[in-house]
């Protein structure tokens, strides 16, 4: 995606405008909120693997109703799993691989015994 499409997209979240109802591939709603958060994603240390089937039914709605309704439900998701990261860090063995970030393993610390 262009940057001139992602500013324009991202404009077009603003706005406050009629709800304009139209038949919509939901996989392309899904895609097109997934690219969005692409620098979110980065800052939280997520990795997405989206599926998305070919034959999904189209829905009549708003395009960017829907993509705000999808971003939430991301965004909420990345914010849970953020908490539980952190919780489950502070309770871990500091010498023990971190999982909660990608890189990280059994080689990333190194522990001297005396």
């Amino acid at each position: 995606m262009r940057a001139s499409e992602v500013v324009q997209r991202i404009r077009a979240l603003s706005k406050k405008t009629d709800p304009q109802k139209v038949a919509l591939d939901v996989s392309d709603i899904i895609s097109d909120a997934i690219r969005l958060l692409q620098r979110e994603f980065s800052d939280h240390h997520a990795l997405v693997h989206l599926e998305l089937t070919p034959t999904a039914p189209q829905v009549i709605g708003d395009r960017i109703q829907l993509q705000q309704v999808i971003i939430n439900l991301v965004m909420n998701g990345l914010e849970a799993m953020a908490d539980i990261i952190e919780a489950s860090a502070q309770d871990r063995d500091p010498f023990e691989p971190n999982r909660t970030r990608p890189g990280a393993g059994r080689n990333s610390r190194r522990r001297t015994r005396r």
